[in-house]
């Protein structure tokens, strides 16, 4: 993902360095500067929220399902649309108190917790960590340093691998989730 972004920002360069040509040496380093501008401030950050949130919404999504399949093979009487709360909390909430799978004990699921922080800050503060409401998440995603979750003038910048890693946990969780549902059975 992002060697397609540094690939296209080649790309406009080198297209700036042919117009270069028409133009004098002042307006060609104005743009130079314009266009590695944008893309390191905005066009990579917005391609890596988007990538959050959509990996988030993916293994919601899988994660409901897993709960839908837990609830048809063992006949379970409540529903994970009966329980309280929203997406992740109430699959976690699900799975705890009406599977009575012990999901907290899962070291995957901390894991994806880092991950809900991040997609939190992004969906309701588009990064900025300062228009958090809550200061302790400021504080859990400042501690996220050593994960590959930077602040850099107070918004998340994510390192190339922080994505690759969030979805090999989530597919640890999703197999971790089927072996707890199957000793707890």
């Amino acid at each position: 993902m992002e060697a397609s972004m540094k690939r296209t920002l080649q790309r406009e360069k080198a297209r700036l360095k042919r117009m270069r040509l028409k133009r004098d040496e002042e307006w060609y380093l104005c743009e130079q500067q314009t266009v590695e501008y944008e893309f390191r401030e905005h066009f990579i950050p917005m391609l890596q929220y988007s990538s959050v949130v959509l990996i988030h919404a993916v293994f919601e999504t899988l994660l409901h399902e897993f709960c839908s399949e837990i609830e048809k093979q063992r006949t379970l009487p409540v529903t994970l649309k009966d329980m309280h709360g929203k997406g992740l909390d109430r699959a976690r909430l699900y799975l705890t108190k009406v599977a009575r799978i012990k999901v907290a004990d899962l070291s995957q699921w901390q894991e994806l917790r880092k991950l809900q922080l991040v997609r939190e800050c992004i969906a309701h503060a588009y990064g900025n960590i300062d228009e958090l409401r809550d200061k302790g998440q400021q504080n859990q995603i400042k501690a996220l340093e050593k994960d590959g979750v930077h602040i850099v003038h107070n918004r998340i910048r994510l390192s190339e691998t922080f994505c690759h890693r969030q979805l090999s946990h989530l597919s640890d969780l999703m197999h971790a989730l089927q072996v707890a549902a199957k000793q707890s059975n």
